[in-house]
């Protein structure tokens, strides 16, 4: 990105927070699956609006917020961002809005023009600029993470504001874009070397636009309702999906340990097992509901995970508490890319409390998959596993050594072989799909790798 051949450009999007509202009693509460305005007033829920500007083509945004019923005028939302957020470098030369902003403020393009930014409307194909507004709702719901080490949570809207702009500054600090495709790490670092610009001049502050059904055009593809529950957690309130009695704690943890005791445990198991997962770390933080940096801020003790995330991450890696310790149980298929195979190798064998292991072979040798060596493995108790090991790696060289007791090679049935293959394929597409499709596998198998 050059200063000089190409233009500066930001993306500004507004609509009702999908994640967050106000509630007269609990204040701030973060609602986990998007709810309808409806529904959400039945709870004493009122809607908060989402102001945001994101640099086109990076990771970096900034937020604020404004009740519904008293919403802030946009030059005045832009004119904060672009005089005190060190992210966005002062104000663009274009900034790109969508038709709804477009007709709500039809004098938002000569107010911007007398300082210097243009103004252009987002064609409708434009995917870059709708996944703006989509990351930043998301953004939304890990908020409360941002205040959760200090003394006050999240309870106000003054305090999701702060909580918005420190995120924001925490992101350029810990260089959050790091973590995503090499598409956007080469674009945000040659966006954050460019020079900050100053304000031209100053911008009206009076109320410049109309709000409209459209800033929660987001109700159209909800789902039919379901019950919903309050639960505070830590410091903060969600409103969950289900009932109270579905989502009951451990009893059998140890009085010895402490929560954070067992929080590490967690996060020890999650980070063995992750550096084998064949899915991108970014993309198992999607499914858990978080962003790639939030895991790697809770994987570092840096931040806390609210419940609903937390039990998606305990039920995506097959994680338990058993006999006051928590365990890894998969099941799950795993590509040995390092040594790091070992790792995930150990906490999913409970230490090489094995009771098979072995590479599986097909009958008929001409039909081996020609790039991978499969390791199937299974702790006593527990369902098996598969490593899938590259073909002349350094693993795949080191076998034994990687893995403990592990028996060598045993010639399966061609059935069982493509079976292996097969699920091995399936289990990888999504994060989700991993445990089930290995479960599937042990199921069907059980009897004959009892009698192997």
């Amino acid at each position: 990105m050059n200063d000089i051949h190409t233009p500066r450009e930001h993306h500004f999007y507004i609509a009702i927070a999908k994640f967050v509202f106000l509630h007269p009693t609990h204040g701030i509460v973060f609602v986990r699956d998007p709810i309808s305005l409806e529904q959400a007033l039945g709870h004493g829920l009122h809607p908060i609006i989402l102001y945001g500007i994101t640099v086109a083509g990076t990771s970096i945004s900034w937020l604020t917020f404004a009740p519904l019923d008293t919403p802030r005028s946009f030059c005045e939302v832009l004119q904060e961002a672009w005089k005190t957020a060190p992210g966005l470098l002062g104000p663009p030369d274009v900034l790109k809005i969508n038709r709804h902003v477009s007709k709500a403020s039809p004098s938002l393009p000569m107010a911007l023009a007398k300082v210097g930014v243009q103004v252009l409307v987002a064609d409708g194909k434009d995917k870059q600029f709708s996944s703006s507004l989509r990351s930043s709702q998301q953004k939304v719901m890990w908020l409360n993470l941002v205040g959760s080490k200090r003394e006050q949570p999240v309870k106000t809207l003054a305090l999701l504001c702060e909580a918005a702009k420190l995120s924001h500054y925490f992101g350029i600090e810990l260089r959050h874009w790091e973590g995503s495709n090499k598409g956007i790490v080469e674009r945000t670092e040659a966006w954050i070397k460019l020079p900050c610009r100053e304000m031209a001049g100053e911008l009206p502050l009076e109320i410049d636009w109309v709000p409209g059904p459209w800033l929660s055009g987001w109700e159209a593809t909800l789902p039919p309702s379901s019950p919903r529950y309050f639960l505070t957690d830590r410091h903060e309130v969600w409103l969950l999906t289900g009932r109270p009695e579905e989502n009951s704690h451990e009893e059998d943890s140890d009085p010895f340990m402490t929560d954070e005791d067992y929080e590490q445990e967690i996060r020890d198991l999650v980070k063995a097992i992750l550096g084998s997962w064949p899915n991108r770390h970014i993309d198992v933080a999607r499914e858990l509901g978080i962003t790639g940096q939030f895991l790697k801020w809770y994987l570092s003790g840096r931040a806390e995970l609210p419940r609903g995330p937390r039990t998606n991450l305990l039920t995506m890696f097959g994680i338990s508490m058993d006999d006051g310790y928590y365990i890894a149980n998969g099941p799950c298929v795993l590509i040995a890319r390092s040594q790091k195979a070992e790792g995930a190798y150990e906490a999913l064998s409970c230490g090489g409390d094995i009771e098979r292991s072995f590479e599986a072979l097909p009958e008929k040798a001409n039909l081996a998959d020609p790039s991978w060596r499969y390791i199937v493995f299974q702790r006593w108790g527990g369902a098996p596993c598969i490593f899938m090991v590259p073909r002349g790696s350094l693993v795949a060289e080191q076998l034994a050594g990687t893995f403990m007791n592990f028996e060598g090679q045993k010639i399966v049935t061609m059935d069982m072989y493509r079976d292996i293959v097969a699920t091995s394929a399936r289990a990888c597409t999504t994060p989700w799909s991993n445990r089930r499709e290995t479960a599937a596998f042990g199921e069907r198998h059980l009897d004959y790798l009892e009698a192997f």
